[in-house]
C-alpha cells in the first residue's frame, strides 16, 4: 500500500515500530503547512529552515518518550510545538520589541501567544486551581484583570474596554499575575496532590498546649498514609515548637509561619486542607478562612470557645465532654495519640 494512503496515526504507529521511512513520509505530507507558518512570523527563510528542523526534531523526540496522544490530530500537535518554538525563539532573542505593531506578527499577538503558554502551563499544573485564595493577595490591577478572564469568562479585547487600557496593557497584568501565582504555588508547596495541614502548636498556656511530640507521631503516620506538607503555626515566642519539627525526620515536609506577618499567613492558611491543633488564635483564624479544623480543648471552655463556628471539630480529654470542659480541667494528658489520629485521618478523607 502507498504512503498517501495511510493516516498519519498509521504513519506514526509505523515509525515508532521502527519503520523510519514512515517518518520521512509524514515530514513530506505536511512540511509545506508548517514551513509557511513559521516563515510567515519570523520573516527569514533561515531562520525558518532552523526552526524547521528543530521542531521535526522535538516531535520525533516526543514520539519516541511517549508524549503523543493518540487521540489527537498529529498535524494540529506539531503545529503547536511550531508555535512554541517560535515564541521561544523571540524570547531568547529579545525580538518582541523590535517588532511594530502594524506587522502581521505584532507585539500584541506575541504577548497574547505568550500569555497563552503560560497560561497553559499554569492550568496544566493545576497552579491556578490549588492557589486560586491567593488571587487576593495580588495587586488591585492584576486580580482585577485574572477575575475577569477566569470568573467571567472575558476575552482581553473585552477586558481592554471594560477597564479602559489598551490589550498589550491587559495582556501584561495577566502575564505577571500567573507569574506571581506561580511563585507563590512554588514558594510554599501547594500541591492538590499532597495534603496541606496547618499545625497549631502554640497557646497562651501551658495547660492548654497539647505536647508537641504527641503532634509529631501523629504527623509521622499521616506521612506514611499519604503525602502531606504541615505548616507549623507559631512566632517567635514558640521557636522551640517549630524546631522540634524542623529538626525531626518531618523537616523536609514543614513550613514554618515563625517570621511571617499575620496577612502573609492568612493565603496557606486558607489553601490547607485541615487545621490540626490546640485552643489559640490560629485555630479561630483558621475557622474565620472556612477552613475544617480539629480543635483539642484541654483547659477551657470547649462550648463557649469552640461551638461557635460549623468548621470546628473539638476533641475533649477522656472522660470530659464539651460541657464539662472548662478553665479547671487540666486534661492535656488525657487526650490519646490514637483518639486525634483517627479523627485526622477521617476528615483529611473527606
Amino acid at each position: 500500500m502507498r504512503a498517501q494512503n495511510f493516516s498519519d496515526q498509521q504513519l506514526v504507529s509505523a515509525f515508532l515500530s521502527g519503520d523510519s521511512l514512515s517518518f520521512e513520509h509524514l515530514i513530506i505530507r505536511h512540511k509545506d503547512k508548517i514551513f509557511r507558518f513559521i516563515i510567515s512570523k519570523v520573516k527569514d527563510v533561515d531562520l525558518a529552515n532552523d526552526i524547521f528542523q528543530d521542531v521535526f526534531i522535538k516531535v520525533i523526540n516526543k514520539l519516541r518518550e511517549g508524549r503523543y496522544n493518540e487521540q489527537g490530530k498529529f498535524i494540529s500537535w506539531v503545529m503547536r510545538i511550531s508555535h512554541n518554538m517560535v515564541i521561544d525563539h523571540f524570547r531568547r532573542e529579545a525580538r518582541v520589541k523590535m517588532i511594530r505593531p502594524n506587522d502581521e506578527y505584532d507585539i500584541f499577538n506575541v504577548l497574547e501567544e505568550e500569555v497563552d503558554c503560560i497560561e497553559s502551563d499554569v492550568i496544566n499544573m493545576q497552579v491556578f486551581n490549588e492557589v486560586k485564595d491567593l488571587v487576593t493577595y495580588l495587586s488591585d490591577e492584576q486580580r482585577e484583570v485574572v477575575q475577569m478572564r477566569y470568573y467571567s469568562g472575558m476575552t482581553f479585547k473585552e477586558i481592554s474596554e471594560e477597564c479602559g487600557i489598551s490589550i498589550n496593557t491587559a495582556l501584561g497584568r495577566m502575564r505577571y499575575a500567573l507569574i506571581n501565582l506561580r511563585k507563590l504555588k512554588e514558594k510554599y508547596n501547594i500541591n492538590s496532590n499532597v495534603k496541606n495541614i496547618c499545625l497549631g502548636l502554640s497557646a497562651s498556656g501551658e495547660t492548654k498546649r497539647w505536647g508537641v511530640e504527641r503532634y509529631l507521631k501523629i504527623c509521622e503516620r499521616i506521612n506514611k498514609e499519604m503525602p502531606a506538607r504541615f505548616f507549623l503555626a507559631g512566632g517567635a515566642n514558640d521557636r522551640n515548637l517549630i524546631n522540634y519539627f524542623l529538626n525531626s525526620s518531618l523537616k523536609s515536609n514543614c513550613f514554618s509561619f515563625e517570621k511571617m506577618s499575620i496577612s502573609e499567613t492568612l493565603p496557606i492558611i486558607k489553601s490547607c486542607n485541615l487545621y490540626l491543633g490546640n485552643d489559640t488564635g490560629w485555630l479561630h483564624l483558621a475557622s474565620a478562612l472556612d477552613l475544617k479544623c480539629i480543635a483539642l480543648f484541654m483547659d477551657s471552655p470547649a462550648l463557649s470557645y469552640g461551638r461557635y463556628s460549623r468548621n470546628i471539630n473539638i476533641i475533649t480529654p477522656k472522660g470530659f465532654t464539651e460541657e464539662t470542659t472548662t478553665h479547671d480541667t487540666l486534661g492535656k494528658d488525657k487526650i490519646d495519640v490514637e483518639t486525634v489520629y483517627t479523627k485526622t485521618i477521617q476528615m483529611l478523607a473527606n
